[in-house]
């Protein structure tokens, strides 16, 4: 691109594989463009990896639009590594990709990446509601629903404390559970952890929990409204905090931070 191009806009334009990979491989060491559109166009999984190479590696682009690009989930693992070592994008929005399962790769990394970035994930393929799960395991209240991903360093560690409790109780407190959205039943003796897939479950502490089991922590309260306020979809805002809703209780100051991320008195009735 010319040096003193800023906004660079390639929608709609029947883009594939193949020409994405050169543009993405330019943009990566492009030192003037800080918004660059490629939406509606049919990148596939090949121009999603070259997209999270390119992110990786620019240091200037600010906004990205990638709408409906056919990406799918087995590109969000160079998407999600892109996003982490990324401190520059400040908007990107990814809606209408078919990342399905990949979904809480991403979300990990939007996360977690110095940019934090405003982000849109609305209709790919993944409800929060109906299958994320919490990875953060709280030792004080073990019960709950979790989601990991094996291929996450972090959310292995955290599922090794389930794993402790399970071998205590010889399975017991493990229910429903599901790797890759094949039912199996933990083993009583322990289990070997494959290296990839997404595992589901519900663990039922059967120890006795404190009072204040289910009060959400100061650090984990934090998290979510950031989240909420980078989350441009009004869907996506409801979504993130129904979730969090549905595995820890907040006190009247909280709801009342929380509802100040809405600005119209449906959505605050649907978040809660």
């Amino acid at each position: 691109a010319p040096n003193n191009l800023q906004d660079f806009d390639l929608a709609y334009n029947h883009i594939r594989e193949e020409g994405a990979g050169a543009l993405f491989e330019a943009l990566a060491t492009n030192s003037s463009v800080t918004s660059f559109s490629i939406g509606w166009n049919g990148l596939g999984v090949a121009g999603g990896v070259a997209m999270g190479q390119m992110l990786g590696q620019n240091e200037k682009l600010t906004q990205l639009d990638c709408n409906n690009c056919r990406m799918t989930s087995e590109c969000a693992a160079a998407l999600a590594a892109g996003l982490s070592a990324n401190s520059t994008i400040q908007t990107m929005l990814l809606e209408w990709n078919p990342f399905a399962s990949g979904v809480p790769l991403i979300l990990d990394a939007l996360a977690t990446c110095n940019a934090k970035p405003k982000f849109s994930l609305d209709n790919c393929g993944f409800d929060l509601l109906e299958h994320a799960g919490q990875c953060q395991v709280d030792e004080r209240n073990l019960t709950g629903h979790y989601t990991f991903r094996l291929d996450v360093p972090s959310h292995r560690e955290q599922l090794q404390v389930l794993l402790e409790e399970a071998k205590r109780d010889a399975g017991d407190c493990w229910r429903n559970e599901t790797l890759d959205g094949t039912r199996f039943v933990c083993p009583p003796d322990g289990w070997t952890v494959p290296n990839a897939g997404v595992l589901d479950l519900d663990f039922v502490s059967l120890a006795a929990a404190p009072d204040a089991k289910d009060q959400i922590d100061p650090e984990s309260f934090e998290t979510l409204l950031r989240m909420v306020g980078r989350t441009i979809s009004s869907s996506g805002r409801v979504d993130l905090v129904r979730q969090a809703a549905a595995s820890f209780t907040f006190d009247s100051l909280q709801v009342q931070e929380i509802l100040k991320c809405f600005f119209r008195e449906i959505e605050k009735e649907e978040a809660f």
